[in-house]
């Protein structure tokens, strides 16, 4: 094991030095705002210059993904773990006397901006053309150029969408011009916008040397590499608290720059394989009361923790930011919340969507950025006239079933007339491949019509109790079985099931319906809430079935949003 150590530790500071260099060498070869652009004799050596330098970089990003996968190879053999294999490599120290500890990471706010300039030759003068505004981390940004005292000026914009008073964003800029045959020019800076919302270079390029070298087919293409390091004052209002007042039911401070985060290990182990394996495995931060991480913002640390502890936290100003750490300490139930976000309320373009699905595996919403197929909603209920009689039937089509299923149901159909005349009639049925009951004589068709239609209308009612079902659950996507006992302080049994868990946990329910009955049953305010939030915001039911739910479990908000639908 001291060997491992050691050979990790060594390993460590060839990678972080080799890391450096390819930085240094990087730096060295792009920045120089104000340096002239290569003269047209020098074309070929530039060629070369560059073809050379890109060898070089190839070679060292090469050996330096070697190095860092055996790096993580024999991290991942002392911390007997493969899931954290994968992830940055976690700084393994001794026991500070003051029992707290630091962990290494780091996320990366990156993002690229591409666009095509037309017919640039003939640009005026002195008159600024702009790229679109697009979406990246809670702000607008956007790129602009201009012919001016002979030269290219490149800026780049950016605009958050919801600051709160002062307000900053600290950058590292990649600016590019792109060419033909691989001719580029690069220009890196790093700024703070704040007092000021753009920033660029005023001689970016010669505009004679663009035009005749980097034209292509008199378009100029243009991007920019945006790298966010840190923000302030872009902050939305937080819903939970992680304060000092949450001590007595924490037992780990997480600390972010000068935030701490009074939270459960056992929690945050049952929602991410990092976490799992920093606060239970062979670290020392396993035995810390505080661990501090590094690297990443307080406020996007904020809303990771409410998504897992189970709040409606995501939205279009921080879902880029929760998807991020998701990724990071792979918390693949903050994954999935982001995507059902963006599956079903997010008002992002398609664009930034399937972007973002790109970006971190998101199948589900990756396929319907490209299809956007729409779902068809099967009819439930209908009557008709046959032999003299009112035939009436109800029809249930399950969404999702395996290929055997079945419903069991209390069925209670009803005829409304006027001064309450009804007719009313029950049967059980188990509803199977044929998907419907009917009552083939439910009522004299003569009769119905003297007595039970109003203005020439007739009002049916159908009743249905599910007594119970097979073939209709989804495929699970978390365990709760044994296999958790180690992260768990409780088992919960139903019927013959046993369901591993942490006391502090509170899951997500797979049916509406089922949300209703458990959370009103153990009186569970945030389940109560989510439950509300979907009826408002994502549930295709009617109006009149949202409102008898909301009157049923007082619901004030859907109550209220129902009265509001109602003419």
């Amino acid at each position: 094991m001291g060997r491992n150590k050691n050979r990790l530790r060594r390993s460590r500071e060839d990678c972080l030095r080799l890391h450096s260099a390819l930085s240094n060498l990087s730096i060295n070869i792009e920045t120089e705002p104000d340096s002239a652009i290569v003269p047209e004799n020098m074309k070929s050596v530039e060629k070369l210059m560059l073809a050379e330098t890109e060898k070089i970089r190839n070679h060292h990003e090469q050996k330096f993904n070697a190095l860092s996968a055996r790096l993580q190879s024999i991290e991942a053999s002392i911390q007997k773990s493969k899931d954290v294999s994968e992830k940055e490599p976690i700084n393994e120290s001794t026991v500070p006397t003051n029992n707290t500890t630091n962990v290494a990471s780091k996320t990366v706010k990156r993002f690229q901006l591409k666009h095509v300039f037309k017919d640039v030759a003939s640009f005026v003068q002195n008159k600024w053309h702009y790229s679109t505004w697009v979406e990246h981390y809670n702000v607008k940004w956007q790129m602009s150029v201009v012919h001016c005292n002979g030269h290219l000026r490149f800026l780049v914009y950016c605009d958050p969408i919801a600051p709160k008073g002062k307000w900053s964003i600290r950058t590292e800029l990649e600016f590019k011009v792109v060419g033909g045959n691989r001719n580029v020019v690069i220009r890196t800076w790093d700024f703070v916008y704040g007092e000021y919302g753009d920033f660029g270079f005023q001689k970016f390029q010669d505009w004679e040397q663009m035009k005749k070298w980097y034209l292509v087919d008199g378009n100029l293409t243009v991007e920019a590499k945006v790298t966010i390091v840190e923000t302030t004052g872009l902050a939305k209002p937080k819903v939970r608290k992680f304060d000092e007042s949450q001590k007595d039911i924490s037992d780990v401070i997480m600390v972010v720059r000068d935030t701490k985060f009074y939270v459960s290990k056992m929690f945050l182990a049952s929602q991410s394989s990092v976490f799992k394996a920093l606060l239970f495995g062979n670290f020392s931060e396993s035995k810390q009361s505080e661990v501090t991480l590094n690297g990443i913002d307080p406020d996007d640390f904020h809303y990771f923790l409410e998504v897992l502890y189970g709040e409606s936290a995501v939205d279009d100003m921080n879902v880029e930011d929760v998807a991020l750490l998701a990724d990071m300490y792979d918390a693949p139930t903050a994954i999935r919340k982001c995507e059902e976000f963006l599956l079903k309320e997010s008002k992002k373009k398609v664009e930034m969507k399937l972007e973002i699905a790109t970006r971190y595996h998101l199948e589900k919403l990756e396929k319907k950025c490209m299809s956007e197929i729409k779902d068809k909603v099967p009819k439930e209920m209908f009557v008709t006239g046959r032999n003299n009689h009112l035939v009436f039937a109800v029809f249930c089509v399950p969404i999702a079933p395996a290929d055997k299923w079945s419903i069991r149901t209390k069925l209670e159909y009803k005829v409304v007339g006027p001064n309450q005349n009804d007719i009313i009639r029950t049967w059980d049925f188990c509803h199977k491949n044929n998907g419907g009951f009917s009552f083939q004589k439910f009522q004299d068709w003569e009769e119905m019509e003297k007595w039970y239609l109003v203005d020439g209308n007739l009002t049916v009612e159908a009743k249905v109790t599910i007594v119970e079902t097979t073939g209709l659950r989804r495929e699970k996507i978390r365990k709760f079985d044994e296999s958790q006992k180690d992260i768990s302080d409780c088992i919960m049994k139903v019927r013959d099931t046993k369901f591993y868990v942490s006391k502090t946990v509170r899951n997500r329910y797979a049916n509406v319906e089922d949300i209703a009955l458990l959370a009103d049953m153990y009186d569970t305010p945030t389940a109560i809430r989510k439950w509300e939030e979907f009826l408002l915001r994502e549930s295709k039911k009617a109006v009149e079935n949202k409102l008898e739910i909301a009157t049923q479990y007082n619901l004030e908000n859907l109550k209220e949003w129902c009265k509001s639908q109602t003419p």
